[in-house]
């Protein structure tokens, strides 16, 4: 068993050295390429992740600003509707004033 474990080795050592160095050089070039590639993807994982941020940034920027702007729009509307009901109270008023003084003078006509 030993000698035949001996023998296979040693096959396998003639098909190493019988290997054209080229094929070597082929391997350790196509891992340097792969190398660079997995760097490349890999810096262009981080330029996308940058350019999504800002994105994401400017986005949140314009975001903030249209809720200043919904925000002033509500402040608005609420001045408005404070303005209409003060005058509506103010109406109501001057109606529930000048009905008193109708009916004084309608119980000073019905005395007289």
């Amino acid at each position: 068993e030993i000698a035949v474990l001996r023998e296979e080795v040693a096959i396998l050592r003639e098909q190493l050295e019988a290997q054209p160095p080229e094929s070597v050089e082929w391997m350790l070039k196509y891992r340097d390429e792969k190398a660079k590639v997995e760097e490349m993807e890999a810096n262009a994982a981080v330029a996308f992740a940058a350019d999504e941020r800002e994105e994401l940034e400017a986005s949140l920027v314009t975001l903030m600003e249209e809720k200043d702007s919904l925000l002033q729009k509500v402040e608005d509307m609420s001045n408005e509707r404070n303005t209409e009901i003060d005058g509506i109270i103010k109406d109501v008023n001057s109606l529930e004033n000048a009905n008193i003084a109708l009916q004084s003078q309608l119980d000073r006509k019905e005395l007289a």
